[in-house]
């Protein structure tokens, strides 16, 4: 359930750049507010190749925090998060911003990363004061394009990757998102894939014991989750699968079958059997 914006917030600091990179560029201050530590990873690794500083925070409560501590050009905010939700905390921040006397600097972009259709949360995602709604998973190309529509003047750096690419191995990943440079680098994927297996592993466990206890917001919310860094990985067959599980418990109120777990278990061996080949890991 989404937790209420609490009474008492702290101020946000409005945006405006002030430090520049090496080459004398703007350096564009993001905060990547987003509870998914594979998700985060992979999107703070784009977000620095473009020459972006990059400030993670894991939860809306969080994101406030930083924000009042810290200024930023940009929020790019998860919807779907514990402790405060994106919605909650994008509505907190703009209410902050809009009592401070006197207004100092431009507005501050937020920007919702969300796993969901964007049509169907923009109208959402717009009430609760974001700006505008993208889908996960999320390229190098379509990140840059999306904060130069923002940040015009950011000077943005090309994403150029010089890391070993992963190598074809015949047991790969079966989807197009290991093309984007930060996804298929083999050191990337050396670091991401023991971080998504621990993730996956658990959320298993967690979608049966929620299911055992008749809970269909923990198992949509736990499938969610993992259908996310799993599309954002290229494992395809794994993201339908969490997808049809969330689709049952959030829309039609079905809790998944025993025949729905087991291909949920299957799906996830498969998965970690072609990521871990792809990064040179005996599968």
């Amino acid at each position: 359930m989404r937790d209420n914006p609490p009474d008492t917030l702290p101020k946000p600091r409005r945006g405006g750049s002030t430090s520049r990179t090496g080459d004398g560029r703007i350096a564009t201050r993001i905060l990547l507010v987003e509870d998914d530590v594979v998700n985060q990873d992979l999107a703070a690794r784009m977000l620095k190749r473009l020459g972006c500083q990059v400030t993670t925070a894991g939860d809306g409560a969080d994101a406030l925090r930083r924000i009042s501590e810290q200024t930023f050009d940009l929020v790019l905010m998860d919807c779907e998060m514990p402790v405060m939700d994106g919605f909650a905390a994008a509505c907190a921040i703009r209410r902050s911003l809009s009592a401070s006397v006197p207004a100092a600097g431009p507005p501050l972009p937020i920007i919702a990363l969300t796993s969901h259709d964007p049509a169907e949360v923009r109208a959402r995602c717009l009430a609760s004061g974001m700006d505008e709604a993208i889908g996960k998973p999320i390229g190098a190309a379509q990140l840059s394009a999306c904060l130069t529509r923002w940040l015009p003047v950011a000077g943005l750096a090309q994403d150029r990757a010089t890391d070993s690419p992963a190598g074809d191995t015949g047991a790969k990943a079966d989807g197009a998102r290991l093309t984007d440079a930060t996804v298929r680098d083999r050191s990337v994927l050396a670091r991401i894939v023991p971080q998504f297996t621990a993730s996956a592993l658990q959320t298993a466990v967690a979608i049966r014991r929620a299911t055992e206890a008749n809970d269909l917001e923990a198992v949509w919310r736990a499938a969610h989750r993992l259908k996310s860094s799993a599309a954002w990985l290229g494992v395809t067959e794994l993201a339908r699968c969490c997808e049809e599980i969330e689709k049952r418990a959030r829309r039609a109120t079905t809790l998944p079958s025993e025949h729905l777990l087991e291909l949920l278990d299957s799906a996830i061996t498969a998965a970690l059997s072609a990521l871990r080949a792809m990064c040179g890991a005996p599968a």
